[in-house]
């Protein structure tokens, strides 16, 4: 809170140019996830095996996990910075959550079938890890 008050007491024009610079910064940090889980997810293995040995190909449950994860951090910062550019244009953050949580249930409604199997194929991934781990 402290942060928060101590940022209410700054020139708005200031402010609006943190906010631009924070939003800035939230898109280089996208960008690095991206970019790392791209890395992540083309890297080879073991530097003898062959080229086409890549960690996709080689643990695709983990690639998975690894693309689901970063859909979600980039949602959270975008979500986030949108949030914040607009309180500083003094829009109400209730009425942004408000309208997000509206968008989300109709979304999640439409998107029913796709979610139940995408929580379905979770289920199999981690049932299955931990059903290797529990034998060996």
């Amino acid at each position: 809170m402290y942060i928060l008050d101590m940022l209410s007491n700054i020139n708005p024009i200031l402010r609006i140019l943190l906010v631009i610079v924070l939003t800035v910064a939230a898109i280089f940090t996208v960008k690095a996830i991206r970019r790392f889980s791209q890395y992540m997810l083309t890297m080879k293995i073991d530097s003898k095996a062959a080229s086409e040995e890549i960690l996709t190909r080689r643990y695709p449950r983990l690639a998975t996990i690894i693309t689901i994860l970063v859909s979600a951090v980039t949602f959270t910062i975008y979500f986030v910075a949108v949030g914040m550019v607009l309180r500083e244009f003094k829009i109400s953050l209730t009425a942004y959550f408000a309208s997000a949580t509206v968008i989300g249930l109709a979304v999640g409604f439409g998107l029913q079938g796709f979610v139940q199997d995408l929580m379905i194929g979770l289920m199999l991934i981690f049932f299955r890890c931990t059903q290797y781990r529990g034998n060996g």
